[in-house]
């Protein structure tokens, strides 16, 4: 156990009073002749001793304040190193919050892109190629054709000008037998035609539908969850599938791809807009960091 110099101080204050009485006890004794002598020798040694226990006292106060000085410049240098390790955490967690919010935003561009890019492109799901085969150059030979065949005669060349800007992909591995209408055996497989631009497939998909034909919405997979989601929210405002048509498109808003959500009832009537969101992050483990991802933008419209 250490001692500081006032628990020293104290033991010395003892040590002397103690050694002056039985240096008052030692001359008491002694022959009256030695006595003066006697008390010289004993108070030079008690002189010693007491400059030796001051000598002490002051060297063990001298290191507890040159221990105080170190340990105040160690917990000075704590607290700065601590105020320092606070503001390094701040930027830290500035930056991380940045690049996270710079990632969400570059990857809902990528899926902006995406969702714009399928809304230059149309599918349809019943074009008839004749034939069971897997050869794709024969299925899109037959597609065309059948489309050519089945287009109004006013609207050939308005066809041919669009197909020739047109990509065309075929979506299954092979033609499947169906039977459809009146009992008649039809083989086709889902077929989307990629256009140039959104103007090229809004014309293309009214050719198609004076032709006869369904044409349909090819949504991204990596979108096809969030699709689902947006619907189940229209679905908890009371518009069920089962007495409603729904209709999910993408749109061009402020800039912005969204995707809007319409319905319509199956007795009859006309689409209304039921919600517009967002488009999602392309990577999917961003939707988790996105407080209302399923938000509707209609929320607290009036």
């Amino acid at each position: 156990m250490s001692l500081n110099e006032f628990d020293l101080g104290e033991m010395f204050t003892k040590i002397g009073d103690t050694m002056r009485i039985r240096t008052e006890e030692m001359l008491a004794r002694a022959p009256v002749e030695v006595r003066t002598h006697l008390a010289d020798g004993l108070g030079v040694i008690l002189k010693v001793v007491e400059e030796v226990m001051v000598g002490m006292s002051d060297g063990i106060k001298q290191e507890r304040i040159e221990r105080e000085a170190v340990d105040k410049k160690r917990e000075d240098r704590l607290a700065g190193l601590e105020e320092k390790l606070n503001e390094v955490s701040g930027i830290t967690a500035s930056l991380t919050n940045n690049n996270v919010k710079g990632r969400i935003k570059d990857s809902v561009k990528e899926m902006e892109k995406k969702v714009e890019e399928a809304n230059c492109a149309v599918k349809v799901l019943d074009i008839d190629i004749g034939r069971e085969t897997e050869d794709r150059r024969e299925i899109v030979k037959k597609a065309l054709d059948t489309v050519r065949g089945n287009a109004r005669e006013d609207n050939q060349r308005w066809l041919d000008n669009v197909i020739r800007r047109t990509r065309v992909v075929i979506l299954g591995k092979r033609t499947v037998r169906r039977t459809v209408r009146g009992n008649r055996t039809e083989f086709s497989v889902p077929i989307l035609f990629q256009c140039r631009d959104r103007r090229d497939a809004e014309d293309l998909d009214t050719i198609l539908r004076g032709a006869g034909y369904y044409p349909s919405f090819h949504w991204p997979r990596e979108v096809l969850e969030f699709i689902g989601g947006v619907k189940e929210e229209v679905r908890k405002q009371g518009f069920s599938e089962k007495d409603y048509y729904y209709k999910v498109r993408p749109e061009n808003r402020d800039g912005t791809v969204q995707i809007k959500v319409e319905v319509k009832p199956k007795e009859g009537g006309r689409f209304s807009l039921k919600g517009i969101w967002s488009c999602p992050p392309l990577q999917r483990y961003l939707w988790e960091v996105l407080p209302g991802l399923y938000r509707s933008k209609l929320v607290g419209r009036h």
